[in-house]
């Protein structure tokens, strides 16, 4: 079931997620925080928590899994999910590569 992205795109996800996390904190983001506001809205809560543990908690998919209290299996489809919903609202904002967003 998993879905293939390339290492380019993992690596612009990342990227954007950690951007959106630090978007409170920057002066003059307002675009990227209404982008980040309707991610918030666009990726349902299960997804965005498999994103935050295993990105931004550093932990593994078995130990975000274990947080999460659901397979590993579950947690990957959450995962995979989760970007999928990510990449798919970014690209319905006009977001197509990581320049978009800087």
């Amino acid at each position: 079931m998993k879905e293939n992205f390339s290492e380019e795109e993992k690596y612009a996800i990342q990227n954007i997620l950690t951007h959106l996390m630090h978007a409170d904190a920057a002066q003059g983001l307002e675009d990227l925080r209404a982008l980040k506001d309707s991610i918030h809205t666009a990726i349902p809560e299960r997804q965005r928590a498999a994103l935050f543990l295993h990105y931004f908690s550093e932990i593994s998919a078995p130990q975000a899994a274990q947080v999460l209290e659901v397979s590993v299996a579950a947690m990957e489809a959450l995962l995979i999910r989760g970007k999928r919903a990510l990449k798919n609202e970014l690209m319905r904002r006009g977001v197509t590569t990581m320049g978009d967003m800087l």
